[in-house]
């Protein structure tokens, strides 16, 4: 993998990694930031939960920081498991996320000058809210994306 420019905004999903592989893929992308975009912090696989990644990003001197607030609320995530219909949750997110100005305001100017990655579980970021986020991040400040 190249290096990443400081200043691109990236995302990754942790689903079917470990630990050791997300902080390595963090490390060669030079990630300084992990954004955890998921409005709740817990997982099934007990070291992608908030405090024990936490503790792993920070042994690798990569900072972590939860942003819940820009996860994908409940009602969101409910609906598109009872109707499979992205099209509808991607549009009903980026609603959401409009309210999330002042938020992604401060994301922004917080950030200036470091290489970020935004974090949730799904795999296929084309499936997943962080993309969204991500769009949103490098429309406000000119950055560029790259999944990782």
């Amino acid at each position: 993998m190249a290096e990443t420019p400081v200043g691109t905004i990236l995302t990754v999903g942790y689903e079917g990694r470990t630990v050791a592989s997300l902080i390595e893929t963090l490390r060669r992308a030079r990630a300084q930031i992990v954004i955890d975009v998921r409005e709740n912090p817990f997982s099934r696989k007990p070291h992608f939960s908030k405090n024990a990644l936490a503790d792993a990003l920070l042994r690798a001197r990569i900072r972590y920081v939860h942003m819940g607030e820009l996860g994908s609320p409940r009602p969101l995530r409910e609906a598109l498991k009872q109707n499979g219909d992205e099209k509808s949750f991607f549009t009903a997110f980026r609603k959401y996320l409009l309210t999330k100005k002042t938020v992604l305001k401060s994301l922004v100017a917080d950030t200036a000058g470091h290489s970020v990655c935004l974090l949730c579980f799904e795999k296929d970021y084309t499936k997943c809210h962080r993309s969204v986020v991500a769009e949103k991040l490098a429309d406000m400040s000119g950055r560029k994306v790259e999944n990782l």
